[in-house]
């Protein structure tokens, strides 16, 4: 691990110290990841597909008042970039009502999470499969990580 991939941010966080570390997701497990990773990283972009969470209510305040905690709503990863150099660089990320493409620089990703993804989140799932931790992709959290969202 450590190449910018991960299912876990407080068995991983560490690798990600002082980077841009990217969320995907918007449930009490992604609010977790965030929290606890906005203590490690520079900044934490949260990436979530509507334009609410649907983490309870006192996740979505603590998220919302930690000054290193960015939201980006209505979006999902298009691609994760610069993985055939051993390590994640940027995410593109697609605006789901625009559909315009942004290309984010980030250390890892947490699906859910420095990538965290819900399975609607990221759209085709991209050549490293995420949850696979012997490969590059995201962070991957609770029900992410299980399966449990189709």
């Amino acid at each position: 691990m450590g190449r910018g991939v991960s299912t876990c941010a407080t068995c991983d966080g560490f690798f990600f110290k002082d980077q841009n570390i990217m969320v995907v997701g918007g449930g009490d497990s992604a609010m977790e990841e965030a929290l606890y990773l906005a203590r490690l990283g520079r900044k934490v972009s949260v990436v979530h597909r509507r334009d609410s969470l649907r983490a309870s209510k006192i996740m979505q305040d603590r998220a919302r008042q930690n000054p290193k905690i960015e939201f980006i709503w209505n979006s999902a990863v298009d691609d994760i970039l610069d993985v055939q150099g051993g390590k994640v660089t940027a995410v593109r990320l697609k605006n789901l009502k625009t559909g315009a493409l942004d290309e984010r620089p980030v250390a890892p990703c947490e699906r859910e999470v420095a990538l965290a993804r819900d399975h609607d989140s990221i759209g085709p799932r991209h050549p490293a499969e995420l949850g696979q931790r012997d490969r590059i992709g995201p962070f991957e959290d609770g029900g992410e990580a299980r399966g449990a969202h189709p």
